[in-house]
Parts: structure tokens; C-alpha cells; sequence
């Protein structure tokens, strides 16, 4: 991933306005907007900006067990991953991201898919 796609898109400032308004069509959605009910919405979003910004390079960093750990209790499926991810195409689309880029960043994010399920229980 080149260090530059952080700065390239104008480093935190100009990503949390992109998680600003991904987040504004989530509350919208019928599909996960309930997710979001009893959540501090700036603290997501802040969180959700270091996260996207490190994914494009940036300075901050998230362990896989941190995001298995604060998605797990969610009970996510692929209804709600399809709609999360487009939902942020979307967002990355009216930001402005090249295409190129836009793809990077969902494609490593879809990498990360399994953390964001919850485990199956057998019992």
C-alpha cells in the first residue's frame, strides 16, 4: 500500500469528512442504520477515520483482534457487509477517490471480512 494514498486525499482532516457522510448513509439505511443506535457517533467516527486512514498509509494502526473484537458482538452478515460496502463505494465515489484507489482501499478492507463476523457458535 503506498504511504502517499493518506496524504494524497489530504491526511485526517479530509478522510473524516468522507467518514462523515459514509457514516450520514448509514444512519439512512434501512439495512444497518439500526446498528448504530445507541452509538457515540463522533467517537465511531473518529475511530473509523484512524481506521481508514491507515489503511491508506496513514500513521494509525488497528490489530486484527482489536477488530474482531469490537465487531464480533454484531451478529453481521453478508446482507449487511454488501450494504456497508456500498454504501462506502458510494461515499468514496462523492469524495472523489480515483477508482483505482477506491478499489484498493475496499479490496483490503474485504480481506478483512472474517473479523467482522461474528464466530459461529455450536450449541
Amino acid at each position: 500500500m503506498q504511504s502517499s494514498l493518506f496524504i494524497k486525499y489530504g491526511g485526517f482532516s479530509s478522510i473524516h469528512g468522507l467518514i462523515e457522510n459514509f457514516y450520514d448513509k448509514m444512519l439512512d439505511s434501512g439495512v444497518v442504520g439500526l446498528y448504530f443506535e445507541n452509538s457515540n457517533m463522533e467517537t465511531l467516527i473518529d475511530h473509523q477515520t484512524n481506521f481508514i486512514s491507515a489503511l491508506l498509509g496513514g500513521p494509525v494502526s488497528f490489530t486484527d483482534q482489536h477488530l474482531a473484537s469490537v465487531h464480533s458482538h454484531l451478529n453481521i452478515k453478508d446482507e449487511v457487509w454488501n450494504e456497508v460496502i456500498t454504501l462506502l463505494d458510494l461515499a468514496l465515489l462523492e469524495f472523489g477517490m480515483d477508482k483505482a484507489d477506491s478499489e484498493m482501499l475496499i479490496n483490503t478492507l474485504s480481506n478483512k471480512k472474517r473479523l467482522f463476523y461474528a464466530p459461529i457458535s455450536k450449541g
